[in-house]
């Protein structure tokens, strides 16, 4: 047999297969996203011409292309009352702070809300769960489920609540 009918019949044989073979279909994984930097002791500030805006800390930080993942989180700002959100994982993106488990918002000395799980909009200023949560404030302790904290306005919305309001300081 000549070299050129080996050829020939390695070349149509390949076609053939390539034309009456099926590819095989391969499933698409998604990548997981990489850290592209991590910090020991987190702290992020926005300064503006009035002074510091917000500040977050961290026990540690992972800064991803996206977004910024940071352990034990505190959340501070002093914009008229000072606030702060803490927990022990929270998620920083788009102006937007997700924290999850033992959170803790406090509005001056006199608005505490607690929960597992909760989202602050820092542009809207909206503060939101959609879990079990207690609210204290100096007249009245609540619990419930899925709170709407509308900081600006001082407007509250929850389901299931159950209130127990003080007067003069007594229940």
């Amino acid at each position: 047999m000549k070299l050129s009918h080996f050829l020939f019949f390695i070349l149509a044989g390949s076609l053939l297969w390539t034309l009456f073979m099926k590819p095989r279909v391969l499933e698409k994984k998604e990548a997981k996203s990489t850290a592209e930097l991590v910090f020991k002791n987190f702290l992020i500030l926005e300064i503006e011409q009035e002074g510091i805006k917000k500040n977050i800390i961290g026990q540690e930080g992972r800064k991803f292309a996206d977004r910024y993942e940071i352990d034990k989180i505190k959340y501070f700002k002093k914009n008229g009352d000072f606030e702060e959100l803490t927990a022990k994982r929270g998620v920083y993106k788009n102006d937007i702070v997700r924290v999850f488990g033992d959170v803790v918002y406090k509005k001056g000395k006199d608005f505490i809300f607690k929960s597992q799980r909760a989202k602050y909009d820092t542009k809207k200023e909206i503060v939101s769960t959609d879990t079990k949560f207690t609210l204290i404030t100096k007249s009245a302790v609540v619990n419930g489920r899925d709170l709407i904290y509308y900081r600006k306005r001082g407007k509250i919305l929850a389901k299931k609540i159950d209130a127990k309001i003080f007067e003069n300081g007594k229940i």
